[in-house]
């Protein structure tokens, strides 16, 4: 394996993590907002919405990530590239991107 997919392929995981760890923050303020206690620091309910609309589009994001990461592990570059830029894309996240760039220039996806 060359060290362009080896970097792509790490890269990808810790885009994962990072993804996870966001997803977990975005519902926790949301959870946190809805509770009665902090009512007077709550946004308003269109802000709440927007919130909960970004958490489902990371969710979606680190659902493509990780299939990226599974076609990586299959050895399948090219695929795991392209996955990759798509879940760079949706919560954009540039330690994806710049993993998915590395997949899609490494020897083994243009083989």
């Amino acid at each position: 394996m060359s060290a362009e997919a080896k970097v792509g392929q790490l890269l990808v995981l810790i885009a994962i993590a990072l993804d996870i760890l966001g997803i977990v923050i975005i519902f926790a303020l949301n959870a946190l907002f809805s509770t009665p206690g902090f009512a007077s620091l709550a946004p308003s309910g269109v802000f709440r919405g927007f919130i909960l609309f970004i958490g489902v589009v990371a969710l979606i994001g680190l659902a493509t990530g990780i299939y990226a990461y599974q076609l990586c592990s299959e050895k399948k570059y090219r695929e795991a590239g392209i996955f990759a830029v798509i879940s760079a894309l949706l919560p954009f996240d540039i330690i994806m991107l710049i993993g998915a760039i590395l997949l899609l220039i490494s020897k083994e996806a243009k083989g």
